[in-house]
């Protein structure tokens, strides 16, 4: 889940069950055969969620800790969120957009297919990751030259990346809260595992 950090707590966590409602909409979906209760018992009691409040250390200042440490931690999530309104005017976001939508093996070198949920944004008039900022001016220094090293096209691919987030925002192209196709059938692909693992065969 990504967010903006100056996001109010209660609305963040409405968020998080907004995107666990979402999932929980593609379950019963692909799978009709499910009891209500076996779905409930996945979205609310099984699905691990990664918020990085809650793991990383905020005031500890360690930026290269961090830039170290969040690939990981994101190459091992099946879905991922970006929750607040804000989050694309946020360097440390657009970092973990970038880290999570950067592992498609499908796409040529330079372009990447935006597999994230995103909620509406503040962000759609189509700015790149210029635009950004961090708390730290020096975060930023750091996850561009992360982004420029490890991010296919480096900062002209994330650019792209962004620019796909904000055709996705922009309600002349898209209403409501549409979503990118590749985020739905990336869920979709781990249904069957998450429920494999979380309540044995079917």
């Amino acid at each position: 889940m990504t967010y903006d950090w100056q996001e109010n707590y209660v609305d963040l966590q409405e968020a998080v069950w907004s995107g666990l409602d979402l999932i929980g909409s593609i379950v019963r979906e692909r799978r009709p055969d499910l009891d209500e209760v076996d779905v409930e018992r996945l979205i609310a009691d099984r699905i691990g969620i990664w918020v990085d409040f809650l793991f990383i250390d905020q005031s500890a200042r360690d930026v290269v800790g961090e830039l170290a440490v969040l690939p990981e931690l994101i190459e091992g999530s099946d879905a991922h969120f970006v929750l607040s309104r804000t989050a694309l005017t946020r360097a440390w976001c657009c970092y973990e957009l970038a880290l999570f939508n950067k592992r498609d093996p499908t796409e040529p070198s330079g372009g990447r297919t935006l597999r994230s949920f995103v909620t509406p944004t503040l962000a759609s008039n189509y700015t790149g990751f210029a635009s950004t900022s961090s708390t730290a001016p020096r975060d930023k220094v750091e996850i561009e030259r992360n982004i420029e090293a490890d991010y296919p096209g480096g900062m002209i691919g994330l650019d792209g990346l962004l620019m796909q987030v904000s055709l996705q925002s922009d309600p002349f192209f898209t209403r409501g809260a549409a979503q990118a196709v590749a985020a739905h059938e990336l869920v979709a692909d781990a249904i069957d595992r998450w429920l494999q693992h979380q309540l044995g065969p079917s």
